[in-house]
């Protein structure tokens, strides 16, 4: 009797495991996610404002460098002609990985016209 249900409730926890694993997977934010976002707000190349405006609407943490190769050491960019970059971080709100967190990390390198001329969109394990 003290078997079947130790059995039964062992079960039942594996099941309430795999439905918060599986809720929590859905909820979470991807970088082909965030990809895809971009896509559909900036169909055409966007301005520095442009992305700016986006980002402050999101509560996303950016910063500007006039010089690409300053942000924070980051290679990403291919060799190029280059104006300026952003460096945006989407930190993860899942509270389902609770030793790490999966920041998405996006770059946007400016060209001469003052539009994105290339976009780097990657995820970061952070630890909490």
């Amino acid at each position: 009797m003290t078997y079947r249900r130790a059995a039964a409730a062992f079960g039942l926890t594996v099941v309430v495991f795999v439905i918060v694993y599986v809720i929590c997977a859905q909820a979470r934010l991807t970088a082909a996610e965030v990809e895809r976002r971009l896509d559909r707000a900036f169909p055409s190349g966007p301005s520095r404002a442009d992305i700016e405006g986006w980002l402050a609407a999101r509560g996303c943490d950016w910063t500007y460098a006039g010089d690409p190769a300053t942000l924070r050491g980051e290679a990403v960019a291919p060799a190029g002609a280059y104006t300026g970059a952003i460096r945006a971080v989407l930190h993860d709100t899942d509270d389902c990985s609770a030793p790490v967190r999966t920041d998405i990390q996006v770059f946007f390198f400016f060209g001469a016209d003052g539009r994105v001329a290339y976009r780097v969109v990657r995820e970061e394990l952070v630890a909490r």
